[in-house]
């Protein structure tokens, strides 16, 4: 079954205007929380968001944060795909693969998704991804590089490349969201209202199958320019017993082509409740 986030029709919609999204670019905070922050480390030079890769940065547990890239989906393979589905022929990483992967061990299996690691596949994806990241969260940005490279595979939920983060490198800038490939001028304002009402409008206009699990509201953190940084997240991915525990997080960036006209320039958003599957 094709899956369809509760917000996939919405995204639909605010794609319509000019959506740049590669395959990987595929509680709500207290409001004081967005509040203008000093960064946590003085920003680099600042260079535009047209051109620069993104990863959605998500705490799948509470051993592992990272950047999240989405494989084997039914959009358009993309480079991580191609790199997977290399290693995975050889090293036998499939769900249930005819021959056991040997190569292959658990790194964390206390939240939603078996996270596994694999040498051949970590060495690949090293290959594809060097330097410096740029993390942002709700009150600042941290230059980082990742840690490990990790994956999960699952016949519902979503299936992907993590690349972990430690958790110092996420120091005074609030609730880590997104990584970029390069250093952005982000801007923290006190308030997104008039932004955060424009995007309801819009999703509530074109309602999916899943809107009644659509519970969280979208909220937005940043700006550089005409492009708005939002998450729709209550963090509570790890904590399986929560009744609350919302299960389409995701991450977003709109771009404001006219005073009343957003259109969706990059997205990223997880499957937690496993339509494939439903």
């Amino acid at each position: 079954m094709k899956k369809q986030f509760p917000l996939s029709a919405a995204l639909l919609l605010l794609g319509m205007v000019a959506c740049t999204s590669e395959k990987d670019k595929r509680a709500p905070v207290a409001a004081d929380t967005l509040k203008t922050a000093a960064p946590a480390e003085k920003a680099a030079p600042s260079l535009p968001v047209e051109g620069t890769r993104f990863f959605a940065v998500y705490t799948l547990s509470s051993k592992t944060t990272g950047m999240v890239i989405e494989i084997n989906s039914d959009g358009e393979p993309g480079w991580a795909d191609s790199v997977f589905s290399k290693v995975a022929k050889t090293e036998h990483l499939n769900v249930y693969p005819a021959t056991s992967c040997t190569a292959c061990s658990v790194a964390d299996s206390t939240g939603p998704f078996l996270l596994l690691k694999n040498n051949a596949l970590e060495k690949a994806i090293r290959q594809q991804l060097t330097g410096d990241l740029y993390l942002y969260g709700t009150k600042g940005m941290r230059k980082t590089r990742y840690r490990e490279v990790l994956y999960a595979l699952d016949e519902c939920i979503t299936n992907l490349i993590v690349l972990t983060i430690r958790p110092e490198d996420t120091t005074g800038i609030g609730q880590p969201l997104l990584a970029a490939s390069r250093p952005l001028s982000l801007s923290y304002q006190s308030s997104y209202a008039a932004v955060d009402n424009r995007i309801r409008q819009q999703q509530r206009a074109q309602p999916g199958d899943y809107t009644h699990m659509d519970t969280v509201a979208t909220h937005t953190f940043a700006n550089q320019d005409n492009f708005y940084f939002t998450y729709t997240d209550n963090f509570t991915i790890p904590d399986l017993q929560n009744e609350a525990r919302f299960r389409f997080p995701s991450r977003m960036i709109f771009k404001s082509y006219l005073p009343d006209s957003l259109g969706l320039y990059w997205s990223n958003g997880l499957d937690l409740f496993g339509i494939p599957c439903d």
